[in-house]
């Protein structure tokens, strides 16, 4: 398969959320495939923060702590081209499911199996934007030890 292919299979998987497909291209190509981008510079991430995935998002953690890929480096605040990071797509996705509640619930027909579609919905959502909010401090607080070890590097020399 050509590396342009895997790519491809690659972010549709993140997409779509075909998580065992997206992780055995991840172990595949050993990380190299981490910071792929689409046509609209989106990568795993925002991909799968914009569809509601967070599977993905788990099998990126996952990823990192079996392989124990300190260097594997994905920014979390990256803009796609429509200046906007992973959280953001999330947040939005968020707000689109309680726009999608409040007008079901203003439907005459509610019902309680809808009730907790929207329920489970929404507790999905809520779980997304926490996982990629502690993913980015997670992030943030490796970056932070990292400057701190350069910083004394740094004064030692």
């Amino acid at each position: 398969m050509l590396q342009s292919n895997k790519i491809s299979a690659f972010l549709t998987a993140a997409s779509e959320g075909y998580v065992e497909v997206f992780y055995k291209l991840l172990e595949q190509s050993k990380g190299s495939i981490f910071n792929s981008l689409d046509k609209s510079q989106n990568n795993c991430l925002h991909l799968a923060a914009q569809n509601g995935h967070q599977a993905i998002i788990e099998a990126v953690q996952k990823y990192i702590e079996r392989y124990n890929k300190e260097s594997l480096q994905m920014d979390v605040n990256a803009l796609n081209g429509q200046g906007k990071t992973p959280l953001d797509l999330a947040n939005e996705m968020s707000k689109l499911a309680i726009k999608k509640l409040a007008m079901a619930s203003s439907q005459p027909a509610l019902t309680s199996e809808s009730l907790r579609e929207m329920h489970i919905m929404t507790q999905s959502l809520k779980d997304q934007v926490l996982s990629l909010s502690f993913f980015d401090s997670e992030v943030e607080q490796k970056s932070t030890n990292e400057e701190k070890k350069l910083f004394a590097f740094n004064a030692e020399g």
